[in-house]
């Protein structure tokens, strides 16, 4: 879940953000995600956040919001603490989940002279409907480097892909390189990978994937 880790300097504080994919509700009760710092000084950030959609190329694209409201955003946290961030949703989920993005850049301390490693995390947030499932359709076509797998949600709430392998009969799974950075396929859209495997068209190879955490295993035509 980090994204945009730069270099930073050698006394850096050691963040760590729990949890690391958060759901929230309707209301004024709030969702917390906690912020430790185990050490290396105190850490100042800033905290944003920012509508969350995939474009038709699967690409991401965020907006900044105020459907979501962090609180605090801005602060210190000397090492050896825990900061709370309270998270409310000012919008009702529809029918469809809604996904936003928390990003929390590490500002360099006051009056520093040199350049600092500058720190960015991103964090998913998701407004998910009550009963609201994930539907992937697959397929896979031939491509520039070998086959192409698409991914498509049809589905009201995302899904995350963090493994994906092809195989052909007789030979061994052959792990694909995934287009886009984020694992993440939102509520009507699209995610493809790319594996060095070449195959004819209307030959099948087997589907395996890691989704959510359990074991997926399917059988695809090569499409031309």
């Amino acid at each position: 879940m980090l994204a945009g880790l730069l270099p930073r300097a050698a006394a850096a504080a050691q963040l760590e953000f729990l949890p690391i994919r958060v759901l929230v509700g309707l209301g004024p009760v709030a969702t917390t995600i906690q912020v430790i710092n185990h050490g290396g000084g105190t850490s100042n950030l800033q905290v944003r956040s920012f509508a969350w959609e995939q474009g038709g190329d699967g690409a991401d694209n965020y907006t900044r919001s105020d459907e979501i409201v962090v609180s605090p955003p801005m602060f210190s946290l000397p090492e050896k603490e825990t900061q709370l961030l309270r998270i409310v949703l000012r919008t009702k989920p529809g029918p469809r989940e809604q996904a936003f993005r928390i990003i929390l850049d590490e500002l360099p301390p006051p009056g520093a002279q040199n350049l600092q490693f500058a720190l960015r995390v991103s964090l998913p947030v998701f407004a998910t409907p009550q009963g609201a499932t994930a539907d992937l359709r697959w397929s896979v076509s031939r491509g520039e480097g070998g086959l192409v797998v698409e991914a498509r949600n049809s589905g009201a709430m995302h899904a995350r892909i963090s493994k994906l392998t092809l195989a052909s009969p007789g030979r061994a799974p052959v792990e694909g390189k995934l287009k886009n950075r984020l694992p993440y396929i939102l509520a009507g859209s699209s995610r493809s990978w790319t594996v060095p495997l070449q195959s004819q068209p209307g030959s099948e190879v087997r589907l395996l994937a890691e989704l959510d955490g359990t074991q997926l295993s399917q059988n695809l035509q090569v499409g031309s």
